[in-house]
């Protein structure tokens, strides 16, 4: 009796289990394991440990020391010119955060650096994204 779920399986592959098993390995490798594959990072400098990590973590400040992202990515309104905010000395996003261009703008290049002061004076920026300091990749946009 054939399954309507598999295919028609050659005289090679009469051990149902055998094809059930195979089945379920592909699953589990294309959807089973996602999260697995991401490194989490600790959360250490808001306290958690690997013994409590977190699903998803944003903030305007370093959570985890051994986070190297980027904190946000932000578009000025003047020129709709996008970039990555990072993180500055203190850990912190603030008008001497560094950050780097993705979308070009009025006199600015993609890749070009500057201070984040200089990206939003006499304009508004908005939050296009939010970068994930989990590990988990769960950027929220």
């Amino acid at each position: 009796m054939n399954s309507p779920l598999l295919p028609k399986v050659s005289s090679t592959f009469k051990n149902k289990s055998f094809v059930y098993s195979i089945l379920l390995g592909i699953f589990l490798l294309c959807f089973g394991l996602a999260d697995i594959a991401v490194a989490q990072n600790t959360l250490n400098n808001v306290g958690l440990t690997s013994a409590t990590p977190a699903a998803a973590a944003y903030s305007t400040r370093k959570l985890s020391t051994s986070y190297a992202g980027f904190a946000l990515k932000v578009r000025r309104a003047s020129d709709n010119a996008e970039a990555n905010v990072a993180f500055d000395g203190s850990g912190t996003v603030s008008a001497s955060s560094v950050l780097t261009v993705t979308v070009a703008g009025t006199g600015l290049a993609v890749n070009a650096t500057l201070s984040f002061s200089s990206f939003y004076a006499s304009t508004n920026c908005f939050v296009t994204t939010w970068y994930d300091q989990s590990g988990n990749a769960r950027n929220a946009t």
